[in-house]
Parts: C-alpha cells; structure tokens; sequence
C-alpha cells in the first residue's frame, strides 16, 4: 500500500449498514453530540453567567447601584435568586 492508497476498513457487517445510511449517520451523530455534550454545557455556562453576573451586581458600591436604577436590597434579591431561576 502506497501512501496515496486510502484506507480500507476490514469487512463487517455492521459498519456496511452504517455505510449505506450515508447522511443519517451523520445527522444522528450531530444529533446525539447535540442532546448529550453541546445543550447541557450551554445550560451550565448560562448558570456559571448568572452566577458571575449576580455576584458582580451585589459588589457594586451604592451611587453605581442607583445608577443602574436599583438599590442594594435589588441586588441582594438578585443574588438569592437560585442560578437557574432567571
């Protein structure tokens, strides 16, 4: 096998059904990297956001506050609130 010869994988019966799927294969594969990996870190880089956020807000000194339009007891409601609760 020379180095422009590609690949070729060993018979099996399971990967030329795979094969003969074409797209579908790829669609599912998108499609469980979706439901499993790329929603859940988004969910949790939301909840890491609010929480960061909150956090920056409650450290705020009071004239900074009223400029944003709330006082103190705003941001320490706020910052009760659960990560997930937007």
């Amino acid at each position: 096998m020379n180095a422009n010869t590609p690949l070729q994988p060993s018979f099996d019966p399971a990967y030329t059904v795979w094969l003969s799927r074409g797209d579908d294969l790829g669609q599912l594969l998108k499609t469980l990297a979706t439901l499993l990996v790329l929603r859940p870190a988004r969910l949790v880089n939301t909840w890491w956001q609010r929480h960061r956020e909150r956090a920056q807000l409650l450290a705020l000194d009071e004239p900074m506050l009223q400029d944003l339009g709330i006082t103190h007891a705003d941001a320490v409601g706020q910052w009760r609130k659960g990560f997930w609760q937007a």
